[in-house]
This record gives C-alpha cells, sequence and structure tokens, in this order.
C-alpha cells in the first residue's frame, strides 16, 4: 500500500514539472516544443519549434524554413523555383521546370500619367505609392488560351480582351465632362510615321525570332509625345517610353471630318459656279 502511494506522488510530481532533454522539451501532454527551450512557448497546447532553420525533408521533396522565406516543394536549386513555392519577406514565388511567378509588393513606385513630358526625379510633384508587381520568369509568360481568355485588366482605364481584339471601357455613365475634341488635321499632318527595327536587347532570350524585331511601322515616342502627349507613357521599371496607339485613333477620326468638311464646302463651291 505504501508502495503505491509512493508511485501515485512520483506521477503527480513528474506531471507538475517539464522535461527537457537538449533541444526537446516536454511541457504537458498537450505541449511539445523543439528548440530553444529557454525561451517560453507562443502555444498553450501543441507542437512548437523554435530554430533559425527548418527542414522537413522526404528525399528531395519537403520544407524548408529561415529566417527570410519558406520553400514547399522541391528542395535543390532554390533560387530557380522547381515545382515549388517560396513565401519571402516581401512576396510570394511559385514556379514549374525552372520557370515561375513572383508577386512582390513594392513601394515609393511613382505613378506616371500620360502626357508626362519628363521621367520624375527627385523633387518632383508626383506622389510615390505603394503597388503590387506581378512578373514571370525563366520562360515567356502568356495569360488565358484559346478557349479560356484573360477577361479583363482593370487600371486608370478598363481593358477587355478577346479573341478579335482589345476592347476599352467607353459606357457613356462612367463619363463626364464630356466636350468636343479640338482640330486634328495640323496634328496627324506633323505626325512622322516610320519603318524601323528593334535593337537587340540583352534582356530578350535569344530564342525571339528576328522577324519579332525587324520591319516594324510605327512612330517615335519622343517625337509623337510634342504632337499627342495623350498616346505617350514612359515606364520608370524599363526606362522606355512607349505608345498608346489606341489613342491616336480619335484625332485619326477628327481629321478625317475636318477634310471631309472641307471636301464638302469646295464641292458647293464648284456647284455654284
Amino acid at each position: 500500500m505504501k508502495t503505491k502511494k509512493l508511485l501515485l506522488c512520483i506521477s503527480l510530481s513528474m506531471a507538475l514539472v517539464t522535461v527537457s532533454m537538449g533541444q526537446l522539451r516536454i511541457y504537458n501532454s498537450d505541449l511539445l516544443k523543439i528548440g530553444n527551450v529557454n525561451e517560453t512557448p507562443s502555444l498553450t497546447t501543441g507542437f512548437e519549434a523554435s530554430m533559425s532553420n527548418l527542414l522537413f525533408r522526404s528525399g528531395n521533396t519537403g520544407i524548408s524554413i529561415n529566417s527570410s522565406d519558406l520553400l514547399i516543394g522541391a528542395l535543390n536549386q532554390k533560387a530557380s523555383l522547381p515545382s515549388s513555392i517560396r513565401l519571402e519577406t516581401n512576396g510570394i514565388s511559385w514556379g514549374i521546370s525552372n520557370a515561375g511567378m513572383k508577386i512582390t509588393k513594392e513601394e515609393n513606385v511613382y505613378y506616371i500619367p500620360k502626357g508626362l513630358t519628363d521621367p520624375p526625379g527627385e523633387g518632383s510633384s508626383i506622389n510615390k505609392g505603394v503597388v503590387t508587381r506581378m512578373e514571370g520568369y525563366g520562360l515567356p509568360m502568356m495569360i488565358g488560351s484559346g478557349s479560356n481568355q484573360l477577361v479583363g485588366v482593370y487600371s486608370t482605364r478598363y481593358y477587355s480582351s478577346s479573341a478579335t481584339g482589345i476592347s476599352s471601357l467607353s459606357d457613356l455613365r462612367r463619363k463626364t465632362n464630356i466636350r468636343p475634341m479640338e482640330s486634328s488635321l495640323e496634328k496627324i499632318r506633323s505626325m512622322n510615321p516610320v519603318r524601323f527595327d528593334y535593337v537587340q536587347d540583352d534582356k530578350l532570350p535569344e530564342k525571339i525570332a528576328d522577324s519579332t524585331r525587324s520591319n516594324k511601322v510605327g512612330f517615335i515616342a519622343q517625337e509623337l509625345m510634342e504632337i499627342i502627349p495623350e498616346a505617350v507613357d514612359y515606364d520608370t521599371y524599363e526606362d522606355a517610353f512607349m505608345v498608346d496607339y489606341s489613342v491616336i485613333i480619335p484625332f485619326l477620326v477628327k481629321a478625317v471630318q475636318e477634310q471631309q468638311a472641307e471636301i464638302d464646302r469646295l464641292k458647293a463651291l464648284l456647284e455654284k459656279e
């Protein structure tokens, strides 16, 4: 009887203390911690690991955790993310067979409106903002397919894609301050259509066919900015000026209308003679 009481007292005492073995500590039947056992656990029940690096591995697949990121999937060639997901301090990346996608949060990014004549610099009145950036790497990125196209991209304007082209938002209910356009005939006469070849860009894959860079037609953005600034954009990431050719269409229509009005006027004069 005394032996049973002694065993009972020992069992009760063991239940009230924690058991530590190196970096493993059993607090009670509901809480187990490995790692820095001298640190107070964050959990009251469950399993907690407190180490600078953790690796759960089966062969070359597993979960790798360190102070900067989380990698789930294939553990070799971590930088290229083959068939894996990485959670980073400023974004998330995932990839399949050395090609992937990355979404990051970027701060202090300039918002560049159309018609800006110079890239912003120090002291610019244009505000900086926070953006979410999505980019592909490893292989060219394609969004949509022949049967499942990209539905839309929302920005200061809205673009909707289909098998035949891209449409921009033009609903009367979404417009205000509507007014006639100014004369466009002189603007069109001042434009300089050219043929050109794109220079070889070291950032472009060598696999891109030369036909995509040669014998192109269009305008020079810096020249067009002096005539129709609404059609010119500046990309701070690429340090490049770009042209939105769809903006030129209303100017062309306006110019044709002006020409036709002049033709009608001259015809009327001839008929009077």
